[in-house]
């Protein structure tokens, strides 16, 4: 394999990442201004949340290196 085929690979798991788990947002619901007691489904909810995000952050690295090694792969 040669490495625009590898960074076609991982251009297209990047999406399916991104697909799934959406990009990441900088936008707040508005909820961490009220003080929630703490209960299992605010931390169900705030973990869920920092799963998204790191995933959505896997997937756009997935696609940059992609385009990287496709570019890399186009000049050798």
């Amino acid at each position: 394999m040669n490495y625009s085929q590898i960074g076609l690979i991982l251009d297209i798991i990047g999406v399916l990442i991104l697909f799934v788990f959406g990009l990441p947002s900088k936008f707040k619901d508005g909820t961490e201004q009220f003080k929630f007691p703490k209960n299992d489904y605010n931390d169900y909810r705030e973990k869920y949340n920092k799963a998204i995000k790191f995933m959505a952050q896997l997937g756009l690295l997935f696609l940059i290196a992609g385009f990287i090694l496709q570019f890399i792969g186009s000049y050798h």
